[in-house]
């Protein structure tokens, strides 16, 4: 749980003041690059999959709110 907290701290630094549907998956792609600089494979794999858990949730709360339906 700290490690997806600390993976998340990066991203609000990063990206914290910017409207998310502004982001653009060459501003995530940068972002991952820059944090699992130096990092092993399987550690790069595992920040890719916390962002995309992040996203996830956060579609999923923002259709439920809204009454929209993604795939």
């Amino acid at each position: 749980m700290r490690n997806y907290q600390y993976f998340l701290t990066g991203f609000k630094k990063e990206f914290g003041n910017s409207d998310i549907s502004k982001i653009t998956s060459e501003d995530i792609m940068a972002f991952l690059i820059g944090i699992t600089s130096g990092q092993k494979q399987s550690t790069k794999k595992l920040k890719y999959s916390l962002l995309r858990s992040f996203f996830n949730f956060i579609k999923v709360k923002w259709s439920s709110k809204n009454g929209a339906y993604f795939h």
